[in-house]
């Protein structure tokens, strides 16, 4: 057939497949509207016994007595799985994990029928179902309070890796304020030890294939909520930035966040005694608590003080700021926007 034969009305609709169509157009990029689903970003760590965002990005343990990030998977195109332990303590025993999906993520979903895939395996000793509840955010980005848009029902889970999809249901208009989507089992007297990975969550009411992105488009997504300048045991000259003396006993420098991130963000540190070190031609000074001051999504200022260990022989002279060869730990400094 000429190719100016071929026209819409000669194509019948069974005739289009996702699998003929490529990538892009029947599923878009990004069509995934969890961040971080294949588990592989862990920007805080491997492994921790408290709940909150301890170990694998965006992804939080809110009740549970264990989280890893694991390299257990379900086949060589994941490099990472996020592992839960729960408690065990009649009605409480539970292990929960949920993930925050920001205001601005939700909109192409409005409206629309959408649905919920992952790849789950059983590693403790309970058989309980994996449950799927979502929420909206009451008002925009604040999580303190919640309503329910969807109950998902249960899936079963085994101790091999099998891939569960969820019936699809409807986000509501509503839900512009954002989404919170926990994911759960509950069993009161044995250890509810999983692992998961793959999760979709996706506009359509099918799941497709998982989307991998990039690893640095991966772990930019996350930088968005969490940032970290690290140094790790006794890397020496690792400069964070340049700054000048303002008097003979104070720094003052300039920190530019990688991505905007999505507020101003909270920080802190863990950098042991003098774990920095400020210098310029003549003076070296080591300071163990920075501050910051005037800052935004963007960034803002570092500065030191009070706890200098010597003074400066000028003020208004440059001086990089760097992290010390001793203590010989991991030391960081850690920007946190997450909701």
């Amino acid at each position: 057939m000429a190719i100016d034969k071929v026209v819409s009305a000669s194509i019948t609709d069974s005739a289009v497949t996702s699998t003929k169509v490529a990538a892009g157009v029947l599923h878009p990029n990004f069509k995934n509207l969890f961040i971080n689903g294949d588990m592989s970003i862990a920007q805080r760590g491997t492994t921790s016994s408290s709940e909150g965002i301890n170990t694998v990005d965006r992804w939080r343990l809110n009740t549970g007595t264990q989280q890893e990030q694991k390299t257990d998977t379900p086949d060589a195109r994941f490099s990472n799985s996020f592992e839960a332990t729960g408690t065990v303590s009649g009605s409480s025993g539970y292990a929960v994990v949920y993930q925050r999906i920001e205001s601005k993520n939700v909109l192409p979903a409005l409206g629309q029928t959408c649905t919920l895939s992952m790849y789950v395996k059983n590693t403790g000793t309970s058989t309980a179902n994996v449950t799927v509840e979502v929420y909206r955010a009451n008002s925009t980005d604040n999580f303190s309070g919640l309503t329910l848009v969807a109950a998902l029902g249960n899936q079963a889970i085994t101790t091999s890796w099998n891939r569960i999809t969820f019936p699809s249901f409807t986000v509501t208009d509503a839900s512009a304020t954002g989404l919170e989507v926990r994911i759960f089992r509950y069993d009161a007297s044995n250890d509810q030890e999983w692992l998961m990975t793959g999760c979709q969550l996706e506009v359509g009411s099918s799941a497709s294939d998982f989307e991998f992105l990039p690893h640095d488009v991966n772990l930019k997504r996350c930088q968005r909520y969490f940032y970290k300048i690290e140094s790790t045991g006794t890397t020496s000259n690792n400069n964070i930035t340049t700054g000048f003396t303002y008097g003979t006993s104070g720094v003052q420098s300039n920190v530019k966040m990688e991505v905007l991130m999505r507020s101003t963000p909270s920080f802190s540190y863990d950098i042991g005694t003098n774990g920095l070190v400020l210098y310029n031609n003549s003076d070296s000074v080591t300071a163990s608590v920075p501050k910051i001051y005037a800052f935004a999504p963007f960034g803002g200022l570092l500065y030191f003080d009070s706890d200098l260990s010597g003074t400066f022989g000028a003020t208004y002279r440059p001086v990089n700021v760097s992290f010390n060869t001793s203590p010989t730990q991991t030391k960081v400094l850690k920007f946190d926007a997450e909701l």
